[in-house]
């Protein structure tokens, strides 16, 4: 068995022993060399006023991605958590009861 019971693999076990494919980091490599391209086009699309606006906006919001990271996204688990639980405690106080959920 490669696997605990949880379904995770073993230590000392690899779902994929050889690696990455040589052809992936082909792909890789061969974007990365069109780095400079991309940006300097995404540019010249952000700055071209004769563009449309959703294009100028999806080229600036990818320039400030590269350029300075996704601004970071808070999430309150707690709340989420309680949200979703009280929910289920509803649905299943719902199905005992013989009611239909909303």
């Amino acid at each position: 068995m490669m696997r605990s019971r949880r379904g995770r693999f073993l230590p000392g076990i690899s779902p994929n022993p050889g690696g990455r494919p040589k052809v992936m980091l082909v792909v890789i490599d061969t974007a990365r060399a069109h780095t400079l391209l991309a940006i300097k086009t995404l540019a010249e699309v952000a700055a071209n006023p004769h563009e449309p606006a959703a294009a100028r906006i999806a080229a600036a919001v990818a320039l400030l991605d590269r350029g300075w990271g996704k601004p970071r996204q808070p999430v309150n688990a707690e709340m989420d958590m309680h949200a979703v639980l009280v929910a289920a405690l509803n649905a299943a106080r719902d199905r005992v009861r013989g009611r239909s959920p909303d």
